[in-house]
């Protein structure tokens, strides 16, 4: 059980470090971003091939994915969100959905740019990547692959500097403003395009470090696989509030654990669905804005 207990925590921390960047943009746009994981999984591929498949090792992936992940969640607030900033957050929702099935199929499209030279299909391999080194930790019998100590670490990490952001800078106080109150916010004198943009481009970030931190504890990679961790981080993000950076991380955590232990104790197939479904039902009919969420957590 120990074991169990271990390796849901630390898939759990992958589903909080998306969770948290679907909380980010819900907090500044009240969009729920259902592009998250696509956005880091073209961030993720392109730094691969930009960086080229024989050489691609290391932190260099790690940061880089980083990087065009934040200039990706950037371009899409500018060029796609910033005009429906005074619609229904509905349709930005819609939006995004649209936007993970364009990438998707861009991804498709574009394989020979994405893929190594002696690869001609998905999944493309990417167990020997390394981007968070290849050491492994054993913990309560539970073998973790760097990425996954790697993503414990990160997310408390970011965690802690959220928290400070959001309550020690000035800047950090008008993203929470912004969130309360657009109109409000824009008379105090408050950025609020720089707060969209500010909290699309850290969740493009976030996503990118999923991606790339996911990918080699895989093995292979493929488009739609990180939208199918994105499912699992959007009901992490519900369960924990969808307005709190601990509940994203609380929900995260929950998640990977639940869905762990279910696994080794429930013979079911599709298990793991059934599971999230309880937990996201149970939690809304309890508490409707999530375990951590304030008023800001309601849709």
């Amino acid at each position: 059980m120990t074991g169990a207990l271990v390796s849901g925590l630390a898939q759990g921390a992958v589903f909080a470090l998306l969770a948290i960047g679907i909380v980010l943009v819900f907090k500044g746009s009240r969009v729920l971003n259902l592009a998250q994981g696509e956005i880091g999984a073209l961030a993720f591929l392109s730094s691969v091939a930009l960086l080229g498949h024989g050489n691609a090792n290391g932190f260099g992936v790690l940061i880089l994915s980083m990087v065009l992940g934040a200039v990706i969640g950037i371009v899409v607030e500018r060029a796609m969100m910033r005009p429906l900033v005074e619609r229904p957050a509905v349709q930005g929702t819609i939006v995004t959905l649209g936007l993970a099935i364009a990438i998707i199929q861009f991804e498709l499209i574009a394989d020979s740019w994405f893929l190594p030279p002696d690869s001609v299909s998905y999944p493309v391999q990417v167990a020997t990547l390394n981007t968070a080194g290849s050491f492994s930790l054993e913990i309560g019998g539970a073998a973790l692959a760097a990425g996954r100590v790697v993503a414990l670490i990160a997310t408390a990490l970011i965690a802690t500097a959220l928290y400070l952001f959001f309550t020690r800078t000035k800047f950090g106080l008008g993203v929470v403003a912004a969130t309360s109150n657009n109109e409000v916010a824009r008379i105090l004198g408050i950025p609020v395009n720089k707060v969209y943009r500010f909290t699309w481009g850290v969740g493009g970030a976030l996503a990118g470090l999923s991606a790339a931190l996911i990918a080699p504890v895989l093995g292979s990679f493929a488009p739609f696989v990180m939208t199918s961790l994105v499912i699992q981080a959007l009901a992490a993000a519900v369960i924990g509030g969808l307005d709190s950076v601990w509940g994203a991380i609380v929900g995260g955590l929950l998640v990977g654990v639940a869905t762990a232990l279910a696994e080794q104790y429930i013979d079911i197939g599709a298990v793991n669905t059934i599971v999230v479904l309880v937990l996201v039902v149970g939690t809304l009919l309890v508490r409707p804005r999530g375990l951590l969420g304030g008023a800001g957590a309601e849709i």
